[in-house]
């Protein structure tokens, strides 16, 4: 599972839940170094968010390989609603309850937004869907820091508590391998390769 590179909005703290913002530059170059990290692992089957800041991530890293890309309202990032396009400070100034309610329990209500629930089943009947039918594949899932989180907590049984206790960085790799019933985190957040590009 892949972040997409970084956006502008990344860089000013902006929340994007849906709004199509565009890779930046760096966020392109990430992509790059992406493509490079995962040249030489095989790749089955491709799904990326329809968003661009995901579905060019995934273009990119793909670049050279004979691969189709299933683009995927399901894999989108949380709507965050009357939060979209403002900066974290301008959302706590506005909504100090919500946004206070919402570092406590990420899955907290988000005026005008999704709910946490809806979200989870969002991600929850993609999850379920294609790793029964890509079974015995590997697949790359190029999505968003909050459906990557989500997915990891239901692949691995972790309560949802958690989405708050570790990061997803833009551009970073985390690795789940299903094996027999068994599943197991093997990476988690690495983006060693991206430190040359800060």
């Amino acid at each position: 599972m892949v972040r997409h590179g970084e956006t502008l909005w990344n860089r000013q703290r902006r929340f994007q839940g849906q709004r199509d913002v565009p890779l930046s530059e760096l966020g392109r170059l990430q992509a790059a170094a992406l493509q490079e990290r995962l040249k030489g692992e095989q790749i089955d089957t491709v799904y990326a968010s329809d968003l661009s800041r995901a579905s060019e991530t995934a273009q990119i890293i793909l670049q050279g390989r004979s691969v189709e890309i299933n683009l995927t309202l399901e894999l989108r990032e949380r709507h965050k609603g009357a939060w979209e396009g403002l900066t974290f400070e301008e959302a706590a100034k506005a909504y100090p309850k919500e946004i206070e309610a919402w570092l406590k329990d990420p899955l907290a209500s988000v005026p005008y937004g999704e709910s946490g629930d809806q979200f989870i089943l969002r991600v929850k009947g993609f999850i379920e869907r294609t790793l029964s039918f890509h079974s015995g594949e590997r697949m790359l899932i190029v999505s968003h820091g909050g459906p990557i989180k989500v997915a990891i907590c239901l692949m691995l049984g972790w309560d949802m508590s958690c989405l708050h206790r570790f990061r997803i960085s833009n551009g970073s790799i985390s690795i789940i391998e299903m094996n027999s019933g068994s599943t197991v985190c093997n990476v988690l957040n690495d983006e060693c390769y991206l430190h040359r590009l800060k």
